[in-house]
């Protein structure tokens, strides 16, 4: 049975994600696969996930082509760092802890140099890609880097106006399913997931 009190939330949300510079997370990126019926693999690592396998949104499986999209840690140096690992008792376990989106396109798979052979992992995140053949781009750093992606992967040119577009696109989509039962218990999923989540994204919005 649907709830009120959520339906208020994401509606909140679909508030929040329409300002520029909102950070995005899994939550708008279901919703983007819904929407543009593609895929969305995320890599974290040398880990490939389809985020749909996570939280089993309603409807049939996206059919289109698959929009690739690496979760990292940027440094402030500038560096982009394979996932952090944490763990927090009570909780889920070990989970990526991430405050960017880079593009990822698909490549030829490569042993990392350097000497880091199959067996040692690296904390470069454009090392460990290229482990499962994947090459990243960079994105907008000042918080719309999720969007930059979206609209990348749709071929549109990489302006504040397409950002915007896309955001009022995802934030009338969540107005759409807001009220649905289903989707509702997708989105309470997303937000248990990342409550907990520590260091620079602190808060739902940001994973």
């Amino acid at each position: 049975m649907a709830s009120a009190g959520v339906a208020v939330a994401i509606a909140k949300r679909a508030d929040n994600v329409r300002r520029m510079g909102s950070y995005v997370g899994f939550w708008e990126w279901l919703l983007y696969s819904a929407m543009r019926d593609r895929p969305v693999l995320m890599l974290f690592g040398s880990n490939i996930v389809n985020i749909r396998d996570f939280f089993s949104p309603p409807g049939p499986p996206p059919t289109g082509r698959s929009v690739r999209v690496a979760a990292v840690r940027l440094t402030t140096k500038g560096g982009y760092k394979a996932e952090t690992m944490v763990t927090e008792k009570g909780t889920y376990g070990y989970q990526p802890l991430v405050n960017h989106y880079l593009i990822g396109t698909a490549g030829a798979p490569a042993a990392a140099s350097g000497g880091h052979g199959p067996e040692k992992r690296s904390s470069c995140a454009v090392r460990e890609a290229l482990r499962v053949g994947w090459m990243l781009r960079e994105t907008q750093a000042c918080g719309d880097c999720g969007v930059d992606v979206m609209a990348w992967h749709e071929r549109r040119v990489r302006i504040p106006s397409t950002f915007r577009a896309i955001r009022e696109e995802l934030a009338a989509f969540m107005i759409g399913v807001k009220d649905d039962a289903s989707w509702q218990g997708v989105f309470k999923a997303c937000q248990a997931f990342c409550r907990w989540q520590m260091g620079s994204w602190a808060d739902c919005s940001r994973l």
